[in-house]
């Protein structure tokens, strides 16, 4: 039954094309399955809108259901309208994509200590090679209407505006360069952002329902994870991804871009523009050769095998793809209103082999692509991943994210040291290589410019280190929870052999401190566990729990350590170096949490 109502709410604004009734059908069919009320979906072919329209419920609460004109927030898509904004100024001459920032607005205190040979720059920001940090938890929302000027909006972003690396080396996803980026735009139009977009891009773009904000009448009603209503809360950052828009707004954007910048039959920016925005060129893996990356809030995609353009979105209770082939004229966005990422690859899959067919476009098979004679010469080896994207991640991404390149039969293999997770790397020219399965070429291994040898995958960047440091963080904080977790297990069989025996000792005074320490971490590891994205930038029992166990974690470790010493006397020499040995793992692991600012950690205030 919900299958029929399903497909009566199609609302194609065309002539139905052959197949796209499948399409779909098939289309209503993963959303039911999936438990996703509704889509968005345009769906364009040689320029042309086939279909713009809707399938299932904007708001499920009241039978609502999805047309062309519903508003879904597109999170970062809104990236693609800001990059044009940015380049509308570019073209005018008011804005240089290579000019420093600090230079173009000295009031934004971009803190870049290699600001003498690598400045900041505007096509930095753009491309996410600039070292920023993203927004922190704390800066990720607002209140109240869009402001004037971004100046207070960078203000608030000040410790994210810290330059993490040297600029113009690693891709490092970081949504506060996109502000910096806006008040760019602000200074040369002499107007504040949200409403030179409204005014002039939008417009421009054939994009009438567009707007900043989810509070319009025909805006759906989005869900998370779990199916529960989400709280539209705007973004503080709100050129990286406050946008709402309708089926028919993507379908006129991508006209825009397959008509290389036409929109109403007026030329609004250069085939050229469109050009740089989709090609990366500020990343040292963009100058070794690797052109499958992140443009002016552009990227390439790997749809079916077809290298696809465009950009994907996610915010609370919406997650969107916008992509189009400039090469075979076609595109697609699917906009829907619950965070189920499977439903959205398996739509955009769907959307992809439905337009190639209709394009006459043949699907690349991998494995009759040929393969280079010869692999990069010195590429075998380990490597440790840098470009983190939140700093409060890095001492995870730079233990666990690592790999030892090898050569194997007929390619060379990618696996990490204890998670076998191998992958078979197969070069293509130069020092391109691609996944063997994969017909595109994301990888490059990359040499010189005064940098340590590195290989950029799927936008990692990761740097060659020897097999010892790549090995010995992961080895040593497995032994130092495997220690504590020993006390666990010990405290309970000294305490019935105690109850068996009748037999009083004084070595609880050295047993108990030990133990406490262990119990006390392993369960705020279990409370942090439970944290929900929702629950980062909120005071809630999980996010006090991290706060206070942690802290109680620290503390106690050096209270065990210095009990153990005190008291070395106490107990049996067996009982004394196991309670030695678990001290001593407790503390080095606070010592390695408090070093990277994870105790005391309140993440709402992060």
């Amino acid at each position: 039954m919900r299958r029929l109502i399903l497909l009566l709410l199609l609302m194609p604004l065309t002539a139905p094309a052959a197949g796209l009734d499948d399409f779909q059908s098939a289309a209503a069919e993963i959303l039911e399955r999936n438990r996703v009320p509704g889509a968005g979906i345009a769906l364009v072919v040689d320029g042309e809108v086939l279909w713009a329209g809707g399938i299932g419920y904007a708001d499920p609460a009241i039978r609502r259901p999805v047309y062309g004109r519903t508003l879904f927030r597109i999170g970062s898509v809104t990236k693609l309208v800001t990059a044009l904004a940015v380049m509308t100024q570019v073209e005018k001459g008011a804005l240089a994509l290579d000019a420093p920032v600090a230079e173009a607005a000295p009031e934004i205190r971009l803190r870049n200590p290699w600001q003498d040979r690598a400045p900041v720059t505007l096509a930095q920001l753009l491309e996410h090679s600039a070292g920023l940090d993203d927004m922190h938890f704390r800066n990720m929302y607002t209140s109240g209407a869009l402001p004037d000027s971004l100046v207070p909006t960078l203000a608030a972003l000040e410790d994210e505006l810290e330059v993490r690396w040297q600029p113009g080396v690693m891709h490092s996803y970081a949504n506060t360069g996109y502000a910096v980026a806006a008040r760019l735009v602000e200074k040369a139009t002499g107007q504040p952002f949200h409403r030179y977009v409204a005014e002039e891009i939008l417009p421009g773009l054939g994009m009438p329902d567009a707007r900043w904000g989810n509070d319009a009448e025909e805006a759906a009603q989005g869900y998370g994870e779990d199916g529960s209503p989400a709280e539209p809360r705007p973004l503080l950052v709100y050129p990286a991804g406050e946008l709402s828009a309708s089926p028919r707004d993507m379908a006129a954007l991508l006209q825009f871009f397959i008509h290389r910048g036409q929109a109403n039959g007026r030329q609004l920016l250069a085939p050229e523009s469109l050009r740089r925005m989709e090609t990366p060129a500020t990343t040292r893996a963009a100058r070794a050769g690797l052109d499958f990356g992140y443009g002016l809030g552009n990227q390439a995609m790997a749809r079916a095998g077809l290298r696809l353009q465009g950009h994907d979105g996610g915010v609370d209770g919406f997650l969107s793809e916008f992509a189009y082939s400039p090469e075979h004229r076609f595109g697609y966005a699917i906009l829907i209103n619950r965070n189920n990422a499977a439903t959205l690859n398996r739509l955009t899959t769907l959307a992809t082999r439905f337009l190639a067919e209709q394009a006459g476009v043949p699907l690349p098979l991998a494995d009759t692509l040929p393969v280079a004679r010869q692999r990069p010469a010195n590429i075998t080896g380990c490597y440790r991943m840098l470009n983190s994207r939140h700093e409060l991640l890095r001492p995870v991404d730079w233990m666990l994210q690592v790999m030892c390149v090898e050569v194997g039969r007929g390619a060379l293999i990618a696996d990490h040291p204890f998670l076998s997770q191998p992958v078979a790397f197969l070069p293509v020219q130069g020092t391109l290589l691609r996944e063997r399965g994969e017909a595109l070429p994301r990888i490059v291994y990359m040499e010189g410019e005064g940098l340590e040898d590195a290989i950029e995958w799927n936008g990692v960047y990761f740097e060659r280190a020897s097999r010892l440091t790549v090995m010995f963080p992961m080895v040593f904080a497995l032994l130092t929870q495997f220690v504590m977790l020993t006390s666990l297990l010990a405290l309970p069989a000294w305490l019935i052999r105690r109850a068996i025996t009748g037999r009083r000792d004084e070595s609880a005074a050295i047993r108990l401190p030990p133990f406490f320490a262990s119990l006390i971490f392993f369960l705020t590891a279990g409370c942090a566990s439970l944290l929900d994205f929702s629950l980062l930038d909120t005071v809630n029992p999980v996010t006090l729990g991290i706060l206070f166990g942690g802290s109680a974690f620290a503390l106690a470790s050096a209270f065990a350590l210095h009990r153990v010493i005190t008291r070395w006397r106490t107990g049996s020499f067996l009982v004394r170096w196991h309670a030695l040995a678990v001290a001593l793992s407790c503390a080095f692991l606070a010592g390695f949490l408090i070093y990277w600012r994870w105790i005391p950690l309140a993440l709402w205030w992060w």
